[in-house]
């Protein structure tokens, strides 16, 4: 009876210490699933919380497209190419008083006032129809910085009409400089809107 007591009694305490030493490694596990629950649902709420706050939520595609590709990005890249054309042929006039450039110059700037014009209206027509891209600011941003483009354009075309070659040395070169500073304004806002936002990529946020 002894002997059965005794081996009673060292099996207890090995079952005792099995579960002694099982407790603390089931533990650091429950801990473990615990954090990251916890640490996923902030994670939720706090994405929730972006989407509700995300001033561009909804469907922000373009509505002036040709078979869904947006007009006014089709648009925008011909002022910009003949704003830079227009300070090139500046330059050179400057450097050698050939009146090719002052030509030049002059059918550079008018076709990118009229063409500035284009891209300015298709891009109204998407800022005021949409109204995901009308209700932020940094689409205003942007058009307010084209309006600025617009403007230099057209006085740098009207100056060259008016004064022909006379006009190009200063005040020509320096509306030409003009444009090209706003020129990078205006594609710094609207490059942000493209690629920061998706304004204008059809599906971008549903």
């Amino acid at each position: 009876m002894c002997g059965l007591s005794r081996r009673g009694e060292g099996g207890e305490r090995r079952l005792a210490t099995s579960k002694q030493e099982d407790g603390p490694q089931t533990e650091p596990i429950t801990a473990e699933l615990r954090w990251a629950a916890i640490s996923r649902l902030k994670m939720e709420a706090a994405l929730s919380q972006d989407r509700t706050q995300d001033p561009f939520a909804g469907n922000v595609a373009s509505s002036v497209h040709v078979a869904g590709h947006p007009i006014h990005v089709m648009l925008v890249t011909f002022p910009i190419a003949l704003v830079c054309a227009t300070l090139g042929a500046d330059l050179f006039y400057w450097w050698s008083a050939d009146p090719f450039f002052v030509r030049v110059g002059l059918w550079t700037s008018g076709w990118g006032f009229a063409m500035g014009v284009a891209a300015a209206a298709s891009g109204t027509a998407e800022l005021l129809l949409v109204r995901g891209i009308r209700r932020s600011a940094e689409p205003w941003s942007h058009a307010v910085a084209a309006m600025m483009l617009l403007s230099v354009i057209g006085a740098n075309w009207g100056l060259r009409l008016l004064e022909g070659a006379s006009a190009v040395l200063p005040w020509g070169l320096f509306l030409s400089v003009l444009g090209l500073v706003f020129v990078g304004l205006a594609g710094w806002h609207g490059g942000k809107l493209v690629f920061e936002h998706q304004i204008g990529v059809e599906g971008s946020k549903d």
